[in-house]
């Protein structure tokens, strides 16, 4: 059994190079263009986890009628073929390029706790693009970068993630490693966190209020903030093309053991749940978020 997952991982991992290595030959104006292709392959053909987007569209939106679901649904896929080839191209950008392709209206809001000295969680979520945070802060600020998460199970395009990500100054933690790398950290740092998972182990989650339901949420921001007394900021990213994204930056909590427990993630959330609603097709859809509460069948 060993020998076929190993086996499986190394052609997968084959097949993910040769997506990587097309789309540097391609350019990204190319790229984008076959978007168009992976639309239809991921909505028409294989309709993946698509009873997964309609149960969340519909839980969310329960006011909205078929057409209206329907069409946040394409615009969805589309956005979501668009993330695929997100996650690749800034392998192939100049930091140049990055940068106007990804621009932060505020990177200053980082100054005043660099020079204090002081380390910040960075949240975010699987709204719009949450990769090339990753990618442009080590370029406008000096902070170090870090980035907790969890390690995918193909160790083989792990490892290259990894490799890419620390060409622009950011590097992959485990999440099993994060007590250890908060305990460790010697100069001013940013640590990344995506905030919008489905918690694995609800006796460490948080429970919010997400559009007028509870949810239960990763603590992991909260919890390290209040345990090593770091000020919590969110980057709220918008789409405004394709391939092009526009951020800012919010301070959640500058003093994380003066808030009311569970308000960090709240007020995170509120955020997400604004531009939810401002612009819905641009959200994670496909993920289990709500499988605590809910059956996907």
């Amino acid at each position: 059994m060993q020998y076929f997952i190993q086996l499986t991982h190394r052609l997968t991992y084959i097949a993910y190079l040769a997506v990587v290595q097309g789309i540097r030959l391609l350019g990204a104006r190319k790229s984008y263009r076959l978007s168009v292709l992976l639309y239809v392959l991921l909505y028409k053909i294989f309709r993946y986890r698509q009873k997964v987007v309609r149960r969340n569209l519909s839980y969310i939106f329960p006011h909205y009628d078929t057409v209206q679901l329907r069409t946040i649904e394409r615009t969805y896929y589309r956005h979501l073929a668009h993330s695929l080839i997100d996650i690749v191209l800034p392998m192939h950008l100049s930091p140049e390029e990055l940068l106007e392709r990804y621009t932060i209206d505020n990177p200053e809001v980082f100054d005043e706790f660099y020079q204090k000295g002081q380390s910040v969680i960075l949240a975010a979520s699987h709204y719009a693009n949450w990769e090339w945070a990753a990618y442009a802060l080590p370029l406008l600020t000096p902070f170090e970068g870090k980035t907790v998460y969890q390690p995918l199970s193909n160790p083989y395009i792990d490892r290259h993630i990894k490799q890419m990500r620390a060409r622009f100054g950011f590097q992959l933690v485990g999440v099993r490693y994060a007590g250890l790398l908060f305990r460790r950290l010697t100069k001013p740092t940013i640590l990344g966190f995506i905030c919008d998972q489905s918690p694995w182990d609800l006796q460490r989650a948080v429970e919010v209020e997400f559009f007028g339901k509870p949810l239960y949420s990763l603590s992991g921001p909260e919890r390290y903030a209040r345990r090593f007394n770091l000020s919590v900021l969110y980057i709220e990213v918008q789409k405004v093309g394709v391939g092009r994204y526009r951020a800012k930056l919010h301070v959640i909590a500058r003093n994380p053991r003066q808030v009311p427990e569970g308000q960090i993630m709240q007020d995170i959330y509120a955020i997400l749940e604004r531009q939810i609603r401002e612009n819905p097709p641009y959200w994670l859809w496909s993920h289990r978020r709500w499988k605590h509460q809910m059956r996907y069948d």
